[in-house]
């Protein structure tokens, strides 16, 4: 059971990185009065116009998903 805990929990961490990233490089691009697809072209580097929130919570997102991955595997090698 907790090998199936740890899965779902490493699994959500995955989602949180990938889910929440897309999604503040989307609003990074509306707020600069673009389309949210904008960031999903090759070679669209929005991290060099990102301001101090979107900083923020490129921090939070990334702290959130390591805790999560994190406790995932410690459940998946316990």
């Amino acid at each position: 059971m907790a090998k199936f805990a740890g899965f779902c929990i490493l699994g959500a961490g995955i989602l949180v990185w990938l889910i929440g990233g897309n999604v503040l490089v989307g609003y990074h691009y509306k707020r600069r009065g673009m389309p949210m697809e904008s960031g999903f072209r090759p070679f669209a580097y929005p991290f060099k116009d990102f301001n101090v929130r979107e900083w923020a919570l490129l921090g939070m997102l990334a702290a959130s998903s390591m805790a999560l991955a994190g406790l995932g595997a410690h459940l998946l090698n316990g």
